[in-house]
């Protein structure tokens, strides 16, 4: 019964995040565009996530979190809202950078599955990851790439560290920027693990 009441509260805050989070990007200074960008941005925001309680569970936790969030546009060392890029080589159709993941920790008390099985614990992925710029439209706006990450696993109860091993996450992905002059941004990826 607790959990119930707990699941729809949690329920009732995404929605209002969602909601605050739409007309916040549906505002005009929100749709304003410029081409100088700042080297450094730093803003905050809430931001609803809901996740698989380990990777490839059908359990899943949804989080509604503050989310202070910095952007830093240098030449090497490049930070946004989707990701921490450590450019290591570029050219106009291939790039190499550092690619960086994780998992949360994982109670196995909150998975049906893994009931009686000692908790997961949090893991870092870190390695190269080879870019491959498939096609990029005349205006930059729509692009599509092959990404190949080789990541490192190392596991973690915040007491010791474990290497896990190697994973291997071929993914194809599309980003279509600026939709229809609105200021929306729609991206699409699709990949397999091997681990």
């Amino acid at each position: 019964m607790r959990r119930s009441i707990l699941f729809n509260r949690m329920n009732t805050l995404i929605r209002l995040a969602a909601l605050f989070s739409v007309f916040t990007l549906c505002s005009p200074l929100a749709s304003a565009q410029t081409e100088l960008r700042p080297e450094w941005e730093i803003g905050a925001g809430f931001a609803a996530i809901d996740f698989p309680v380990y990777r490839g569970s059908a359990d899943r936790r949804s989080y509604l979190l503050p989310i202070p969030y910095f952007v830093y546009n240098g030449e090497v060392l490049q930070i946004n809202r989707e990701r921490v890029r450590g450019l290591i080589f570029r050219s106009d159709n291939v790039e190499m950078d550092v690619s960086v993941n994780g998992s949360v920790p994982a109670n196995s008390s909150d998975s049906t599955a893994r009931q009686g099985m000692p908790d997961l614990d949090a893991t870092l992925e870190l390695g190269p990851s080879l870019n491959f710029h498939l096609y990029y439209s005349e205006d930059k706006k729509i692009n599509f790439d092959l990404r190949l990450p080789l990541r490192s696993v190392t596991a973690s109860d915040f007491s010791r560290f474990q290497n896990a091993g190697w994973l291997f996450q071929p993914q194809l992905n599309v980003d279509i920027h600026d939709i229809a002059r609105s200021g929306w941004n729609l991206g699409l990826a699709g990949s397999l693990i091997y681990s």
